[in-house]
């Protein structure tokens, strides 16, 4: 899914509801960006998250190294370290 799915969503349901999700680190940096965005689009929507984690809220996101940097004149954070990135 991506940000337009998301965005779908947010139009159809006014509470997105999200079980089990696991701890997230280096090793799924493309799950997590995917995670990031859908709190992005729910949280412009106006739409009300509610999450349950396999592991409490501070420690979800593990071992990621980020970095500002700029190609355009915009910010984009990118992780460091990262295969294939």
């Amino acid at each position: 899914l991506g940000a337009a799915d998301y965005i779908a969503i947010c139009d159809r349901f006014s509470v997105v509801i999200v079980e089990n999700v696991p701890q997230l680190g280096g090793e799924h940096y493309n799950e997590a960006r995917r995670f990031v965005t859908l709190i992005d689009a729910l949280y412009e929507a106006r739409t009300r998250l509610v999450v349950s984690a396999t592991v409490p809220m501070e420690e979800l996101f593990v071992d990621f190294e980020a970095t500002v940097k700029t190609n355009d004149g915009d910010e984009e954070i990118t992780a460091a370290g990262i295969e294939g990135e």
